[in-house]
Parts: C-alpha cells; structure tokens; sequence
C-alpha cells in the first residue's frame, strides 16, 4: 500500500552513481526507494539485481529490446529520457512526486571536456534539463506535480565514493 511522500522514485541504471545513491539512501530513512531499471541487456538486469538490497527489491523492470546488434539512436539521447518518462509515469502511478537524479558532478553539469569511450556529449540529467521536463509532465498532468532531486549533483565521484567509505557502505561496488 503506496502512499504519497513513502517513496522517492529512483531511475536505476546500475551504474557507479545509482550503486552508491542507492546505499547512501540508507541513511535517510523518511522515504523509501522505488527502483526503476530499464532492461536494455541482460547485463542491466542482473547488475540491478544484485547491488539493491533484497529487502529493497521493489522495482520494476522494463523490458527493451532492439532487434539489431547497434543502438540505432547512437548519442544514446533516448535513454535518460526513457528513465524519466517511465519513472515519471510510476511517479504518477503511486502518486509520489520525488524523483532521485544519482548522477552527480560534472557527469551531471557538463559534458565531458574529451570524448572518451562510450561518453556521449548530452547531458540529460542536467537540473535545468529535469526542470523543463517536470513541466512538460505537469502539462500533461496538472494535478501531479513531480520533483526532480539532485542531491549529489555538486560532489565528484572522488567524493562520492569517500563519503561510502566514510558510512561503511562501500562494500560489493565493485
């Protein structure tokens, strides 16, 4: 049984940022995660499930499937964009109007200053870019208003991972 302000919706990649949000999640405890994983390889999938707590599995997964090897959308855009919208979606679903934004530092505020592997110059996790979609789904809702919470947007990964150490919840990040 779901109220509003239980939960806060968290877009869960798997990723080093979702890992370390999610554990640094246990130390406030006034609002449970509602994980959200898109399932774009078996990979992501078995990643999510094995760094949330199994008292914390309650997530959903959606299910994407593309019947070629390569992405066909290769700036990889669409992904944070389908994180949100289905996260907003489940947002509305439950009726809770906080969506946790892991990602953090310059991954966050700016693209990188080199290409380097898969990095992508979009930003789409960008407070300025969340602000603008949170709008654009309260025109679709009027009555739901959502929240998109960037609590590590300002600390670099360096930091973020000390402050896990420093909490004793860095253990399995790898």
């Amino acid at each position: 049984n779901l109220t509003q302000g239980d939960h806060i919706l968290f877009p869960y990649s798997g990723g080093l940022d979702s890992f370390a949000a999610s554990r640094l999640l246990k130390r406030n405890a006034s609002r449970q995660p509602f994980y959200i994983t898109i399932e774009t390889s078996s990979q992501s999938r078995s990643v999510a499930r094995k760094t949330i707590p199994q008292t914390q599995q309650m997530h959903a997964v959606i299910p994407i499937k593309f019947k070629k090897n390569d992405h066909p959308e290769a700036s990889s855009r669409t992904r944070t964009f389908m994180f949100f919208a289905v996260t907003a979606l489940a947002a509305r679903m439950i009726r809770a109007s906080g969506i946790l934004v892991a990602e953090n530092g310059q991954g966050s505020i700016g693209p990188s200053l080199v290409p380097c592997g898969s990095e992508h110059p979009y930003v789409g996790t960008h407070p300025a870019f969340t602000r603008r979609f949170a709008q654009f789904i309260e025109t679709l809702w009027p009555e739901h208003a959502i929240r998109f919470e960037h609590p590590y947007v300002w600390i670099t990964k360096a930091e973020l991972l000390l402050a896990l150490k420093e909490s004793g919840l860095s253990s399995d990040w790898d």
